[in-house]
Order: C-alpha cells, then structure tokens, then sequence
C-alpha cells in the first residue's frame, strides 16, 4: 500500500532504498532480492526521472552464520539486477563493515551485531554520497540550488529513543 500510494516531491534526485534483515530465513533470498528491486523499479515507475540507490543489507552476525552467507547472496543478485542501469545504483557494505576474517566492525554496530551506532550510520551515509557522486556523473547537470545530501548528513543530528537506538532527524 504505502508504495503504491508513494508521493515524493518532484525536487527529489535521488532515492535510496535501505532494507533490514527481518525475512531472513522466512522468504528465499532471490524473493527477499526481487522484492527490493521490486521497491526500487515501483519508485522509479512513479517518478521517473529519480535515480534509485539500493543498498545492499549489511552484515550481520558473526562471518559463518547462515544469515551472513544469505546477505552475501541477496547482494549479489541485487547488484546483478543493477547492472547496466543509469538509474539504480548498487551500494555494497561488505569490504568497510567487517575485517577481512569478516569479523563486524564493532566499531560501527551496537552489541547485537545488527543495530547501527552512530559511527556506523555516518559510515552508511559517506557510502550514500559516493553512488550520488557516481550517479550524477550520468546525470543532466543537478540544481545546485538545492540543499545537498552532504549538507544534510553534516548538519543531522542523531536522536535515541528509549531503546537506545538511534534515529537519524
């Protein structure tokens, strides 16, 4: 319902589409995956000349879960169902969110290995910044007018709820 009833102001460039982790091991990966090209493709149908980021799941877990090994493969078919397109983006969060024995950073997450602490939402931010960078390189000329993604995260604050977990205002 709320994608079929989307209303984004037509100012927009740009939108990322960021999904967690909840269906793992309730639907398929290729499932999981097509649904999130699915969001992607019904944003872009309503506004189409948006350019869509589809960020890949993070990690999660420790490196030899079932959940770790699923992510891997749901991002390799969202990055193959962005291939060749000007208008969706793929961002990978697997080499900068783990070392390379694919321990998480726990640097960036809070102690339940899924949850983002606020080091880690400026890392997915600065990552967003990139593919807008790379997206607009195939872009008409963008309105400069208008308040840039770099200035929004620079000026953001992060808020916590009663949870303790952060939201981004």
């Amino acid at each position: 319902w709320r994608l079929a009833n989307i209303s984004l102001p037509d100012t927009l460039d740009y939108a990322i589409v960021v999904v967690g982790t909840n269906n793992l091991g309730h639907d398929s990966n290729k499932n999981i995956a097509e649904a999130i090209l699915l969001v992607a493709d019904l944003v872009l149908k309503k506004h189409p000349k948006i350019k869509v980021i589809i960020s890949g799941l993070l990690p999660r877990d420790n490196s030899t879960s079932r959940k770790r090994k699923d992510i891997k493969e749901i991002n390799e078919i969202l990055k193959e169902g962005c291939l060749g397109s000007f208008q969706f983006e793929f961002v990978s969060h697997e080499d900068d969110w783990a070392d390379e024995n694919g321990k998480l950073n726990m640097q960036l997450f809070y102690h339940d290995n899924i949850h983002l602490i606020e080091a880690g939402y400026l890392r997915l931010a600065k990552s967003f910044m990139r593919a807008i960078h790379h997206l607009s390189q195939f872009s008409p000329a963008m309105d400069t007018s208008r308040t840039s993604f770099k200035e929004v995260v620079h000026h953001s604050e992060f808020k916590f709820k009663e949870d303790n977990f952060p939201t981004l205002v």
